[in-house]
């Protein structure tokens, strides 16, 4: 049985959990919640797979209630495990970093009896916070039992994906129910190896990841003055750049100006993921702009945060100048295919 509503009601005297205010989300007509995450710039939004039954979906926060929208791009169904990148008010709203999840949570949970299940009251404006015992455990999940003035309540709908936290150390996902008093969660240290090679698909334990020839010649193609002009005067990439990724970083340089720099506001990059199953398109980007003279080349290093699982990118220079542009992919999201940049545009 899936799980449903825990039904406890704020009128009991609910503590509210002010940490949990930005890492929960109900989820669409409130079939349940999502956790949300922090990573490299990008707000990403972990459910059940079942509670995630569209592969576009609304988020609603608790007080002060924002809205968002979560695009889910990588599913898990033999673990029940969804992930989605989050768009709108409500990914300004995640602090809770993906790297808090890296924990090994096997000594905690073996030596703590008790702990909080979380979640948004009914009319999804607060989080509250229920009492609940940790009555089994192994190396995937745990089960737990509401107990204390919560000991008769019962499990209802839209309780899946809500998170049980021992202080203030979120360690589960709500996921099934094996009656009305106890509920299943997923382990979080075991969220964060299924979906870490996701997000870092640098890392051994993407599931498309291949074997890596390491290179000796550095970086793998560097491409100079594939650019046009654009309304305002400015450049962007000339056709689609293509490249087999074999591992090694991949550099395309831009130069916008052969003389003095110029302004530049802000940088897109994009690719259209749904176009060809057999393309890839950046994750990690590492940017540089030269702002020297072409006599004295002046290299500086722009902050840029991943690409979204969506192929879009949008970097804000802060109103700069620059004369060359460089554009580094470090990591891509699916390293078995072909890597394919449809455009950049400098603005």
């Amino acid at each position: 049985m899936k799980i449903c509503w825990l039904a406890i009601l704020l009128l009991f005297g609910l503590a509210t959990q002010s940490i949990s205010a930005a890492e929960l989300a109900l989820v669409g007509n409130e079939q349940g919640h999502a956790f949300l995450v922090k990573y490299r710039g990008n707000c990403y939004a972990i459910m059940p797979n079942h509670v995630a039954d569209q592969d576009r979906l609304t988020l609603v926060t608790a007080l002060p209630q924002t809205a968002g929208i979560a695009e889910v791009f990588y599913r898990l169904p033999e673990q029940d495990l969804a992930i989605s990148y989050v768009e709108g008010a409500a990914a300004a709203r995640c602090t809770r970093s993906w790297d808090d999840l890296r924990r090994n949570l096997s000594q905690l949970l073996l030596s703590v009896n008790s702990g909080g299940l979380s979640r948004i009251q009914f009319d999804g404006q607060f989080i509250d916070r229920a009492e609940a015992s940790i009555i089994d455990v192994d190396d995937l999940n745990f089960v737990i039992a509401t107990t204390g003035r919560w000991a008769s309540a019962e499990i209802m709908s839209g309780v899946s994906g809500a998170v049980f936290y021992v202080g203030d150390i979120p360690v589960g996902i709500a996921q099934t129910s094996p009656d009305t008093t106890r509920a299943q969660f997923v382990r979080m240290d075991r969220v964060y190896d299924a979906f870490s090679g996701i997000l870092d698909a640098s890392k051994n334990n993407h599931p498309s990841n291949t074997p890596i020839t390491k290179k000796t010649n550095g970086l793998g193609y560097r491409i100079t003055g594939q650019v046009t002009l654009g309304a305002n005067g400015v450049a962007g990439l000339r056709d689609a750049f293509k490249s087999k990724w074999t591992g090694a970083p991949v550099e395309i340089e831009f130069t916008l100006s052969n003389d003095q720099p110029v302004p530049l506001n802000r940088i897109i990059v994009e690719t259209d993921p749904r176009q060809d199953e057999t393309i890839t398109f950046p994750q990690r980007i590492h940017l540089q702009i030269d702002v020297g003279q072409p006599s004295s080349p002046y290299w500086r290093d722009m902050a840029a945060q991943d690409m979204t699982p969506l192929g879009v990118l949008e970097i804000n220079t802060g109103q700069t100048y620059a004369r060359r542009v460089k554009l580094r992919v470090d990591s891509v999201w699916h390293p078995n295919r072909v890597l394919l940049i449809d455009r950049v545009v400098f603005e």
